[in-house]
């Protein structure tokens, strides 16, 4: 069945005009740290293609941990032959519970769940029959569960996680004629994340990769798909266990 040169038209400009979304959802770096025994204290700075992150997290027993983190993201960029200038803007802090255990000497399994909430705004200027603008803001919240598995020696840490996001912004407005004005839209993601730690037992340089994989099949909010981050954790313990 031949498709007519409008309707071709008509897929292709709408193609077009979805990818050129403003982004307002950004996936924070997924928590990996590993423990051994309770009064394990870990913080972690990280700074990637999704901003800046902080991880503080503590080890309440021998089974049991609490978590809290934050990111911020500012980037502007100016289109030099219209002198537009595009921006993203972002703010989010979490908080969780989890579970950890230990399999023999350098096994390792972690899990939790928590809450998160984050505001972002967003504005892209393209050129396509005529210029055009998009501006996208909201707050929102994050539910979510992650879990991880992997291996923890004292140079090397490395490993794979994989984190359940279900993202609903209460408060949007863009100026998208695409989106209809609703006072909460949501989406799920499937977050799977390869990470790699190396250094000397309480401080290591931490490389993280993740992909974002949205389950709608139109997300109503444009989002970053990939994740590349790098930075350092510091892990001992304030019971003072490991010295």
């Amino acid at each position: 069945m031949r498709l007519s040169i409008q309707k071709i038209f008509i897929l292709i400009s709408a193609a077009f005009i979805f990818s050129s979304c403003a982004a307002v959802y950004v996936p924070n770096v997924a928590h990996t740290t590993f423990y051994e025994e309770n009064g394990d204290l870990s913080v972690s700075g990280f700074v990637g293609s999704t901003g800046y992150d902080g991880q503080v997290s503590f080890a309440m027993t021998d089974n049991l941990y609490l978590y809290g983190a934050a990111s911020y993201l500012k980037e502007d960029s100016t289109n030099n032959e219209n002198n537009d200038e595009d921006y993203l803007k972002h703010k989010y802090q979490e908080g969780a519970i989890g579970f950890y255990h230990c399999m023999g000497s350098s096994g390792r399994y972690t899990m939790h769940m928590g809450m998160g909430h984050g505001e972002s705004e967003a504005y892209d200027s393209y050129v396509f029959f005529g210029d055009n603008e998009l501006m996208a803001k909201g707050k929102y919240r994050k539910y979510f569960f992650q879990s991880a598995l992997g291996m923890s020696k004292d140079i090397v840490d490395l490993g794979g996680a994989i984190r359940y996001n279900y993202v609903d912004f209460y408060k949007f407005s863009t100026t998208s004629e695409n989106i209809p004005g609703v006072e909460h839209i949501f989406n799920q993601f499937i977050e799977p994340s390869f990470f790699v730690r190396v250094g000397y037992k309480y401080i290591k340089w931490h490389f993280q990769y993740s992909v974002a994989i949205g389950l709608r099949d139109e997300s109503p909010f444009d989002y970053r798909a990939n994740r590349i981050s790098m930075g350092i954790t510091f892990k001992y313990n304030i019971l003072g266990k490991n010295f």
